[in-house]
């Protein structure tokens, strides 16, 4: 299966989706390799019942998709990977209304989760917060510098070690400063 480097979400149900962290930690997996349920269950120490609940609605909204099937032992492996490495909502979309709260959640549970691994790396990470000022056009260009930058690094050394990179961007409102 060829992935896209880019899922633009549209769909408000794609979105409902994604507004459980347990789902986006699943969707993270995916987007690294092909993996069964079972495998996905054993890496996030979770039961294959849960996990299996969450990839079917990850995989009915057109998220991740079955790559491949296998015969082992008189029962058929179905492998599962995500159908992009980035994935990113639509600039366009529509505001939020029903279900906003449980997506700005997953949102702020993932950043969470990823905080909490970077204070447990070793040797120390990159942290680099910094306040700029941008206009629309603006925005667009530093989202797709980071991700040519992103994807420049992407794989560099099969060998190396995984790190996982959160670029956030929001706009604060108005102000002197």
């Amino acid at each position: 299966m060829e992935r896209r480097k880019t899922y633009i979400i549209e769909d408000l149900e794609q979105l409902k989706v994604l507004a459980d962290p347990f789902r986006i930690k699943l969707l993270e997996r995916l987007v690294e390799e092909a993996l069964t349920v079972k495998q996905l269950a054993e890496r996030i120490d979770e039961s294959p019942a849960k996990v299996h609940y969450h990839v079917k609605e990850l995989e009915r909204v057109g998220l991740i998709k079955l790559v491949k099937t296998r015969e082992k032992g008189g029962i058929l492996e179905k492998y599962y990977r995500a159908v992009a490495e980035l994935f990113r909502l639509d600039r366009s979309f529509p505001p939020l209304k029903e279900g906003e709260g449980a997506l700005r959640g997953a949102v702020l549970d993932s950043i969470r989760e990823a905080l909490d691994e970077a204070r447990r790396a070793h040797p120390p990470v990159l942290v680099a917060i910094r306040r700029v000022r941008l206009t629309e056009a603006g925005l667009k260009e530093l989202q797709r510098e980071v991700e040519e930058l992103l994807e420049r690094f992407d794989w560099e050394e099969p060998q190396a070690p995984s790190h996982k990179v959160v670029f956030l961007a929001y706009p604060q409102g108005r102000d002197n400063s």
